[in-house]
């Protein structure tokens, strides 16, 4: 149920990001592909040689996360807006075809067993160059 509150109160909202609402006047994510690699495990090392984790915190990340699983998993995404399509594989996600708002969190559930959190926001008019 998407409208429920968590436990833990509201997510922070990411910092630089656009505001709530904030809608893109361009799509430059539609037609791209994206792929979700598995390069977890350097990022446990160098998390941990920098003191940011300790190692009982990693061996649970790794327990519990499907970071071989997903290796090499090929996403297309298609953007209309502030929404986004995507279209994975259905080998590892448990629904292939998901639509998601940009600016909103989403949790989607894998064929693993885990679940995959993340967000998207496209800041492009926010970027100074120069």
């Amino acid at each position: 149920d998407k409208t429920k509150t968590l436990p833990c109160g509201p997510l922070p909202w990411p910092a630089g990001c656009p505001e709530p609402g904030y809608v893109p006047k361009t799509n430059p994510l539609t037609g791209r592909w994206i792929t979700v690699s598995g390069g977890q495990a350097a990022f446990i090392k160098e998390s941990i040689k920098a003191g940011m984790l300790g190692e009982a915190e990693a061996h649970k990340i790794m327990a519990d996360t499907d970071h071989e699983k997903t290796g090499g998993m090929f996403l297309r995404i298609n953007q209309f807006g502030d929404q986004c399509t995507v279209d994975a594989s259905v080998a590892k996600y448990a629904r292939a075809k998901r639509t998601w708002r940009s600016g909103h969190y989403f949790y989607e559930p894998l064929v693993s067993g885990g679940n995959l959190l993340g967000v998207w926001v496209l800041p492009e008019e926010y970027r100074k160059i120069g």
